[in-house]
């Protein structure tokens, strides 16, 4: 499967939680955090703080 790179992918800021850079880079591509979410393939609704809260969502 082949995911098209997004426009818009303004870098994080320092000290930046990982779901502040996400809502930003919703907002720059015109998008709701869940449906950028969903695009990621993160869980919809649950936008992850840090990320290691990713580990969590992608179990071994």
């Amino acid at each position: 499967m082949t995911i098209k790179l997004l426009p818009r992918r303004p870098p994080p800021l320092c000290d930046e939680l990982l779901s502040s850079w996400l809502t930003r880079l919703a907002q720059a591509n015109h998008c709701s955090t869940e449906e950028l979410c969903g695009y990621l393939g993160l869980q919809r609704g649950r936008v992850p703080d840090r990320s290691s809260d990713l580990v969590s969502l992608y179990p071994n």
